[in-house]
């Protein structure tokens, strides 16, 4: 997978999302209509709580149809480029049912995950109005403000939107399974193996992924400083795990 690839990727993923908050926020709207003649009674009571359930449930088909399809593509790519930076495009082959899911369920996780993340933000915003003695047309508008936030974001930022940030996690989500399923395979076909971090060390770089990357090479089946095995260590993260035949089997082979 090229690099422009990735970000194409991405960058379907980022548009969709940002199209599906939009009209989540759209739905809440109208739900939270109902609650307009009594709005200061009501609360963040069951009834509240329950319709954001039912306005954010309108995307979850698509939502998931969507992002299933984008990770499977990063996980394909994951599991291709290893096997072609270790050349053992004959030796090993992803079967599709397999990946497929994989992505299915990952993208089941993912939406259930960003609409309870989404629903915990518009319950906030909600008490926040009703502790500061805000009108329904004053909490209202911070609701719409919030999900047009989601899709479009701040161009301050390194990642400017929720809808980036969905979109570049997902797929390096899935590039580093595809290349961890790999890896599995290789490691129960008896290939011992070396993993190492690689990434950008800058101003956006956290602490953990900084000792990540400084640990150089470890054994396969050590976490990383951080604690992960692999995978992203946190949200938007832009480091990645690569492996290597143990050096001992290389040497060994000769």
């Amino acid at each position: 997978m090229s690099a422009l690839d990735r970000k194409k990727a991405e960058g379907r993923l980022q548009k969709e999302m940002a199209a599906l908050f939009r009209v989540q926020g759209k739905a809440v709207l109208k739900g939270l209509a109902r609650f307009k003649k009594h709005f200061v009674e009501a609360g963040i009571d069951s009834a509240l709580s329950s319709m954001i359930d039912d306005a954010l449930s309108v995307t979850v088909p698509k939502m998931t149809k969507i992002d299933s399809a984008v990770v499977l593509q990063g996980y394909e790519w994951g599991y291709a480029d290893l096997a072609e930076n270790l050349a053992l495009q004959d030796a090993f082959a992803l079967p599709h049912p397999q990946a497929v899911a994989w992505a299915d369920a990952h993208a089941a996780d993912m939406v259930a995950g960003v609409n309870d993340t989404t629903k915990g933000q518009i319950k906030n915003l909600v008490s926040y109005g009703l502790d500061e003695g805000e009108s329904y047309s004053e909490v209202a508008r911070s609701i719409k403000n919030q999900f047009e936030r989601f899709a479009v974001g701040s161009p301050l930022e390194h990642i400017q939107s929720r809808a980036e940030l969905v979109a570049v996690t997902e797929m390096g989500n899935a590039y580093e399974a595809g290349g961890a399923s790999l890896s599995d395979e290789m490691e129960a076909a008896g290939i011992e193996q070396e993993k190492s971090r690689v990434g950008p060390d800058d101003g956006h770089t956290s602490d953990a992924c900084r000792e990540d990357l400084a640990a150089g090479w470890i054994p396969k089946s050590e976490p990383f400083p951080s604690g992960i095995m692999f995978g992203l260590e946190h949200p938007g993260c832009r480091h990645g795990t690569i492996y290597r035949v143990l050096r001992e089997m290389m040497l060994g082979s000769k």
